[in-house]
């Protein structure tokens, strides 16, 4: 397996920490710099073989799609609102691209099913554990100490 299948797997194993607001840093940071940095590798090497590196079709409606969002680009009171869900769009778009170019190498689907599942064993079990010491199940001192914690919100 090489380091970029490495990194798409890590991309897809924090890609639901991006749902869970515990704080902004941590909340987009590792998903977006390990989603770009596969993209990234992914244009690098279709530069180096003088090809598009993604999937034609899919980066063609990619386009289209992005295009269309952006002729509706609303009145300078919604704009940042916009920006960012355009933003969120190329996103979404960049881990279509790459996941479509990642999933048909020999063993990918099973890696990367894997990953979703120990991910969300992860946080299933994260939860579980915060849950239950803020119930009071720990004791106060592990409440008063996990609502004063750093990135709690």
């Amino acid at each position: 397996m090489t380091i970029r299948d490495r990194l798409f797997l890590a991309m897809v194993a924090v890609l639901p920490l991006h749902t869970v607001y515990l704080s902004a840093w941590i909340s987009w940071k590792p998903f977006l710099v390990l989603t770009a940095v596969v993209a990234v590798g992914d244009l690098i090497d279709g530069l180096r073989e003088r090809r598009w590196p993604w999937h034609r079709r899919t980066s063609l409606a990619l386009a289209l799609f992005l295009a269309v969002v952006v002729i509706g680009f609303p009145i300078p009171e919604h704009r940042d609102r916009f920006i960012r869900l355009f933003l969120a769009l190329i996103v979404g778009g960049l881990v279509m691209l790459v996941t479509a170019r990642t999933l048909p190498r020999p063993g990918m689907v099973d890696r990367t099913l894997r990953a979703v599942f120990w991910g969300a064993v992860a946080m299933g079990v994260t939860g579980l554990v915060i849950s239950v010491a803020l119930v009071g199940v720990l004791g106060n001192d592990v409440i008063n100490y996990l609502t004063g914690a750093v990135g709690y919100d």
